[in-house]
């Protein structure tokens, strides 16, 4: 999207466009994404942090429940597991397969670092992300269409 106002000389805007209306109507989209209340400076980090490369969108939020389809050692599609979502990194999926035990994900975490500190353990997996979905019907279905192939 183009810029519709140029600060010259630091304190001063100038205008690229037809009317003030197209930076109202340009204000009040914005408006509309952020919301009645925002914070710029708030904003202004997001934005850097994502030029940086260090904002990400997770497909799964932290302590969600992931399906996965597992796969044997030859990569072949077998079974669908629930677990936890941790955090995704690089295209793979950390998560925690308590889920049938306990799905809070600040007992999950402080679970590992106690395991970590005690036996330098801990029950992480990892998965790639193309193989996780948000619920069990879409992950059995996933693996059918790959089975019947």
């Amino acid at each position: 999207m183009e810029r519709l106002t140029i600060r010259t000389n630091g304190a001063s805007i100038s205008f690229e466009c037809e009317s003030v209306d197209d930076i109202v109507r340009r204000l009040a989209a914005i408006e509309d994404i952020l919301g009645d209340e925002y914070d710029l400076e708030r904003l202004r980090e997001l934005a850097q942090a994502d030029r940086e490369g260090r904002c990400v969108v997770q497909k799964f939020a932290p302590g969600s429940e992931v399906w996965i389809v597992e796969r044997d050692e030859d990569g072949e599609a077998t079974e669908v597991s629930g677990f936890v979502f941790v955090v995704s990194v690089s295209g793979v999926a950390i998560v925690s397969s308590s889920i049938n035990n306990c799905s809070d994900l600040d007992f999950i975490l402080g679970d590992f670092v106690e395991e970590t500190a005690s036996s330098f353990s801990g029950d992480f997996s990892g998965y790639p992300i193309s193989d996780c979905y948000k619920s069990q019907e879409e992950a059995e279905a996933a693996l059918r269409r790959e089975q019947d192939e």
